[in-house]
């Protein structure tokens, strides 16, 4: 059973997304990938600057319009690791 630490350990995870590497390398626009997404080009943004955790049937989406799998896109940052890292290395992984 998770205790109190453990629970705060995930609610302080963070989501971490490589979304903009993977369009632009597909020569993909913000709109272009949300016209396929089936979401607005502000929604794309606010993924993309990891304003906005989207629903799994949008990691979906995208993973499908980027042909790339879901655990390409999205992971999990451990708490502090954002602290920790150069700017853009966590978006550089994978």
């Amino acid at each position: 059973m998770p205790t109190r630490y453990h629970t705060r350990m995930i609610c302080s995870t963070v989501v971490t997304n490589c979304v903009k590497k993977l369009r632009t390398r597909k020569g993909l626009r913000q709109s272009d990938l949300a016209e396929i997404v089936g979401v607005t080009r502000q929604t794309i943004l606010a993924i993309e600057k990891g304003r906005l955790n989207p629903s799994i049937l949008i990691c979906l989406r995208i993973a499908a319009a980027l042909g790339e799998p879901v655990s390409s896109l999205f992971f999990l940052e451990p708490p502090g690791a954002a602290l920790d890292r150069d700017d853009g290395a966590a978006a550089e992984r994978n």
